[in-house]
């Protein structure tokens, strides 16, 4: 061990609450060589103080992705390219991420308005209740914008921990599966508009939780 410390800031990726950001804080002040740790959810950023001498970026870069999120190393001064690339790639998920909302809304609103007829006794519009349509219309949203959460959840839970994404993908995905099987191959109660909404609802959430961190670190950077 030696006297000398440095400090690194890095980008985390895949924190999508509190005990993410605090898992991630754990897993790095419990190792040796690194004397202080302090992870930012809201900037997706963390700030090591380390020994170099004990640990070094590449090693507090595994140890963030062990805990089953991705890093990569914050170079303080960069130049206004690199800023303009960072914002590019930013951009382009953005657009990624609000197209799936879409797709998911798009696809979700014939099952509420069917639920909302049911309800009202609309007879002409119950047919958007029939469990074949559900699963014609679930199925692209739990494939495609939901595959998120699934993956999201099977990467935290193959590292031993648990987070919202885990939350979301056994909610919606135990909704799916039991309507599939009462749909195909049994008889009873159907979900599929349950899954959809919700999966619908937690990305607008996402999405707009993005464009407001977005924002929070354009005019901290502005500072």
């Amino acid at each position: 061990m030696t006297d000398e410390t440095h400090s690194v800031d890095l980008a985390v990726a895949g924190m999508s609450c509190a005990a993410c950001s605090a898992r991630v804080e754990r897993a790095l002040k419990k190792e040796p060589g690194i004397m202080d740790a302090n992870v930012n959810l809201a900037s997706g950023t963390a700030r090591v103080l380390y020994d170099p001498g004990v640990i070094d970026i590449g090693q507090i870069r595994r140890i963030v992705e062990d805990a089953g999120y991705g890093a990569r190393e914050l170079v303080r001064d960069r130049g206004e390219e690199d800023r303009r690339e960072d914002e590019a790639m930013r951009q382009a998920v953005m657009t990624r991420d609000w197209s799936m909302f879409y797709l998911s809304a798009a696809l979700s609103l014939p099952m509420v308005i069917g639920m909302v007829a049911e309800l009202a006794g609309v007879h002409s519009l119950m047919f958007l209740m029939n469990p074949v349509i559900g699963f014609v219309l679930a199925t692209p949203v739990v494939l495609l914008p939901g595959s998120r959460f699934y993956v999201s959840a099977y990467r935290t839970l193959t590292h031993g921990g648990a987070n919202m994404d885990v939350l979301v993908a056994l909610g919606t995905g135990t909704a799916y599966a039991l309507s599939v099987v009462n749909t195909f191959f049994a008889e009873g109660a159907v979900h599929y508009e349950a899954a959809a909404v919700v999966i619908t609802l937690v990305l607008l959430g996402k999405n707009l939780e993005r464009g407001a961190k977005g924002r929070a670190s354009e005019a901290i950077r502005k500072l």
